[in-house]
């Protein structure tokens, strides 16, 4: 419960200000216990952001838990007590979701429950991960080396995910915008040079034919497509949340051709990086296989982590379980984590494999951007050939000698009958480049047509 207070210290100086308690009276003998007297106290109403935050719906990203693991150990080892720790990261963060849960954590910790526990009532926000490491950490009088470990592992991660993001930026940019132009050639432009062929009523190459058939289709259909590329994502996030479709979905990304290798680099970095982290904290193997199998974030390495696990159990070594398990992870993987069992070194050697597979996913993401241009390049290139299109009308207004191959109609009269796609400026011009060009007949010319064009043929 939030509570707005007002206090005094031993000296007389007023204090006001908000606390989390389970009640009035757990809140003045936190104060007790503080040096304060607490004078008045009432309740405080939470608000909308406050209600949403105390179920972890709150905006708290990454960077957010890696400064606060890091500045909590850094005060820990300064012999700061853990109280006045949080009491002080609590008034030094600035993100006000976090501030909400920070205080609710703390004032649970002042009432006697450990911060692991405490920080596992908001385990959807900090993780798993998170909530074991500070468990070990406190049981083993270490927290303030596994809160380091832990920020360490967060940091890394979130790097490794930038990497990635930032790969993949500039080819996403580049087919983002040759969709949208194609979209708004094919909706806009292409259909009105559909009724201008038609009009013409001349023969245009297949190619053409296929381009502008598929431009007047999306144009007549343009709304119920946006719709249903719309509510097929919005259900594909619904659907991809039950365990059949999230593995079928897994295994097929695992299975592409261009995004195989890296997805597999990714999930083999952050399983190794997890694993040792949980092992150098204290926590034992099969617990920290169960907590690493959380971070992978795919449904083909989480069952699999599983059946090793269940191996494990039963006495078999994690290499060799691995190496049952090739196809998702390489000979390399598990021979060295073999070799560390028999060396008694697991967890440096998880780390030399976390640094050895973090290279390999930068040069693996250098490498799908240099593949991934030519494919964009490509399909830009039938973007534009598609644009051919207008080399129809080019030549048709290039040479002019085509208006009389259809009777002895005037030039006029024959754009006048191209409809709106044709108005009477583009007839009058047309007529004076074929008064230049000595294509208009002096018979048949009207006075409509450009007054050089009319006047030379009297």
């Amino acid at each position: 419960m939030k509570f707005r207070f007002v206090a005094s210290t031993r000296e007389g100086r007023i204090i006001k200000g908000t606390r989390y308690a389970e009640n009035k009276q757990d809140l003045g003998r936190n104060m007790n216990t503080e040096g304060l007297l607490l004078m008045s106290a009432e309740p405080e109403s939470f608000t909308l952001k406050e209600r949403m935050t105390a179920i972890n719906v709150g905006g708290i990203s990454v960077i957010d838990k890696v400064l606060f693991a890091r500045h909590l150990a850094i005060m820990i080892k300064s012999g700061i007590p853990l109280i006045e720790s949080l009491q002080i990261t609590v008034e030094q963060t600035s993100n006000e979701s976090l501030k909400i849960i920070l205080g609710q954590i703390l004032e649970n910790v002042r009432n006697g429950k450990s911060l692991a526990n405490s920080l596992e009532q908001h385990r959807r926000t900090f993780g798993g991960l998170f909530v074991s490491m500070v468990r070990v950490g406190e049981s083993s009088g270490t927290l303030d080396a596994n809160l380091d470990y832990l920020s360490i592992q967060l940091e890394k991660d979130y790097e490794l995910r930038q990497k990635v993001r930032t790969a993949m930026l500039y080819p996403g940019i580049i087919l983002a915008a040759t969709v949208l132009l194609g979209g708004a050639l094919s909706i806009f432009v292409l259909p009105k040079l559909v009724d201008l062929f038609y009009g013409l009523n001349v023969e245009l190459p297949i190619f053409t034919k296929i381009f502008l058939a598929m431009a007047s289709f999306l144009a007549s259909w343009a709304v119920w497509i946006i719709v249903l590329l719309v509510m097929a994502v919005i259900g594909m996030r619904v659907f991809a949340r039950l365990a059949p479709v999230k593995k079928f979905l897994d295994m097929l990304v695992l299975k592409a051709p261009l995004l195989r290798q890296l997805i597999l680099k990714i999930t083999i970095t952050r399983f190794t990086r997890t694993l040792g982290t949980l092992l150098r904290s204290g926590l034992p193997i099969v617990e920290s296989l169960a907590i690493t199998q959380d971070t992978l974030n795919n449904q083909v390495y989480e069952d699999i982590i599983v059946k090793v696990r269940g191996n494990i159990e039963k006495g078999t070594l994690l290499g060799t379980s691995l190496a049952e398990h090739e196809k998702y992870f390489p000979k390399v993987v598990s021979r060295m984590i073999g070799v560390g069992e028999r060396t008694g070194k697991l967890g440096e050697t998880l780390g030399y494999l976390t640094d050895f597979y973090e290279n390999e996913v930068d040069a693996t993401t250098k490498n799908l951007t240099t593949v991934i241009e030519p494919i964009l390049l490509i399909v830009i290139g039938l973007i534009v050939g598609g644009l051919g299109v207008y080399e129809e009308a080019y030549n048709k207004v290039k040479s002019t000698k085509w208006l009389y191959l259809h009777g002895s109609a005037p030039c006029y009269w024959h754009f006048r009958s191209f409809g709106s796609a044709c108005n009477a400026f583009l007839s009058n011009f047309s007529c004076a480049i074929a008064a230049r060009l000595d294509h208009c007949r002096n018979t048949q010319c009207p006075a409509s047509c450009s007054t050089e064009c009319y006047g030379r043929h009297q």
